[in-house]
């Protein structure tokens, strides 16, 4: 039991980095398409 502790962190971590990865890549250029579509500008 105390032997997969580490591969939970591990996991948690990599679930961690994909998400901060696919928030700045993809979540970013759809929020300025956005911006850009609605004329508007970001603050």
């Amino acid at each position: 039991m105390d032997m997969q502790i580490p591969y939970v962190f591990a996991g948690l971590f990599t679930v961690i980095l994909v998400g901060v990865i696919v928030e700045s890549l993809i979540f970013s250029t759809i929020e300025a398409k956005t911006i850009r579509r609605w004329g508007m500008q970001s603050s």
